[in-house]
């Protein structure tokens, strides 16, 4: 980027990457979930990630839904930070009952700064859980529909 008359220019570059999404309907509880990463960034001095999670029940049970997200961010010096969040628990009813959705992103705790570990590379782990359980008229079952995923990020 280079403004008229002007001497300066300026090179950002950076990679767009589409959402990494599971979703469906669960094999075992009938019911639909979906998790999506929506956003996985390196922008000095912040690790970030963005993401949501959301089931919908149109069976003939309750189930109970649950959720977690985290991000562990390991680098030089020993650096390491840990955030973590995990949304209600909650029963979704038969016929029509939702989960969520819940939504974790940088303006919120999903934010890691790495300013404390100096220049080098960074792992940037994401862990993204969604499960809906319960008892069904012939026992036991859940679903799940998880995110785990793993980039490196460079402070040069």
């Amino acid at each position: 980027m280079q403004s008229q008359g002007d001497d300066v220019v300026v090179t950002k570059t950076f990679k767009v990457y589409k959402p990494d999404v599971n979703s469906g309907y669960g094999s075992d509880t009938g019911v639909y979930g979906e998790t999506e990463l929506s956003q996985h960034s390196y922008e000095h001095p912040y690790i970030t990630f963005s993401a949501s999670v959301w089931a919908e029940n149109d069976t003939e049970f309750n189930w109970q839904s649950t959720s977690m997200f985290r991000h562990i961010v390991t680098g030089p010096n020993g650096f390491s930070d840990t955030k973590e969040s995990i949304p209600p628990s909650q029963e979704i009813t038969k016929n029509g009952g939702t989960y969520g959705p819940y939504y974790e992103n940088y303006e919120e705790s999903m934010q890691i700064d790495i300013t404390s570990g100096g220049p080098g590379s960074y792992t940037s782990d994401i862990y993204i859980r969604h499960n809906v359980k319960g008892n069904a008229g012939d026992g036991f079952k859940k679903d799940n529909w998880n995110i785990f995923l793993e980039h490196t990020f460079e402070w040069d």
